[in-house]
Parts: C-alpha cells; sequence; structure tokens
C-alpha cells in the first residue's frame, strides 16, 4: 500500500528571480536552484565542495560527461551517484536513490545545485512566487530511484517509483 501524499515545501530566496532555495547537506549548506528545462542535476561547484556535501557520493570513474547549456560550448564534467538524495523540510523528505549528477566547476551559475526537472518527473511540482515564494513538491511514495540515460556523452536523469520497475 502506497503512503498518502506529502508535500514538501520549501523557502525560496527573495532575493533571486530564479527558484533558489538552501538546505543542508553534509557540513554544508547548498544553495540550489530547480531548473525546469534540465535534464541532469548538476553540481556546479567542484568535487571537492561535492564530497562535502555528500561524503558518501561515489565517482563513476569509467565516465566522463559534457555539460550543456551553461554557456556557447559544453563543459566537462565527472559523474558521481549519490546514494540517498534527500531533501528535508520539517517532517517531510524527498528522497531519491542512487541519484547520479554530473560534477563540474562553473561557479558562475550562482548556485552550488542544479537539480533538474526530470530528478521530480513523478511528482507535481508547483513554484509560488506572490507572497512567501516557495516551491511545493507533492509526492507520494517514500523514495524514488534514477536511472540515467545516455546520449553520447550526455545524460538525462530519469525517476521512477520502485512499484513502476
Amino acid at each position: 500500500m502506497a503512503p498518502s501524499e506529502r508535500t514538501l515545501s520549501l523557502r525560496l530566496l527573495r532575493t533571486r528571480n530564479r527558484p533558489f532555495f538552501v538546505y543542508r547537506s553534509g557540513e554544508i549548506d547548498v544553495v540550489a536552484m530547480i531548473d525546469s528545462g534540465a535534464l541532469t542535476p548538476v553540481w556546479c561547484m567542484g568535487t571537492n565542495r561535492f564530497v562535502a556535501a555528500y561524503p558518501d557520493a561515489v565517482q563513476k570513474k569509467d565516465e566522463q560527461c559534457r555539460v550543456a547549456g551553461f554557456g556557447e560550448s559544453p563543459i566537462p564534467g565527472k559523474v558521481f551517484v549519490i546514494p540517498r538524495f534527500e531533501l528535508k523540510s520539517e517532517d517531510v523528505t524527498y528522497c531519491v536513490l542512487n541519484l547520479q549528477v554530473a560534477v563540474c566547476n562553473h561557479p558562475q551559475i550562482g548556485c552550488d545545485f542544479v537539480l533538474s526537472d526530470t530528478m521530480f518527473s513523478q511528482t507535481d511540482t508547483l513554484i509560488r512566487r506572490r507572497g512567501i515564494k516557495h516551491v511545493d513538491i507533492v509526492f507520494d511514495k517514500d523514495e524514488y530511484h534514477c536511472t540515467p540515460r545516455y546520449d553520447g556523452d550526455r545524460f538525462t536523469v530519469i525517476t521512477w517509483a520502485q512499484d513502476e520497475a
């Protein structure tokens, strides 16, 4: 039996035009952005900061990727897997198992982590911009799984629920 529907509500930063929010991971506060056009989650602040935020993450040594959408030409990145990616707010947790992430060094983006819309493909996601700005992620499973789909050296992350396999 599936758990009831839950809503994760994350407060957006008032000083930004895009949906930026802050959450804690490892020893650092992570500034993240949900990007409705992104196909792959991208860590933008280099490997050292990524490992500080996700000490359990494992690099896929045989895989490299190229990240597009940050300017004129794709930038190189490393592929890591976060065994258990969680976003939390009070007593609600959204979880993706084995989340594959492109890790690069591109601080010009202005955030640590670009969270792709595809990470939330099994949810209803609503960005509220009036009043207290926040994003609501409505979901009904305890955890979701990640499957990368490759197109050459670029990959797209798709999430799915265990009972849909």
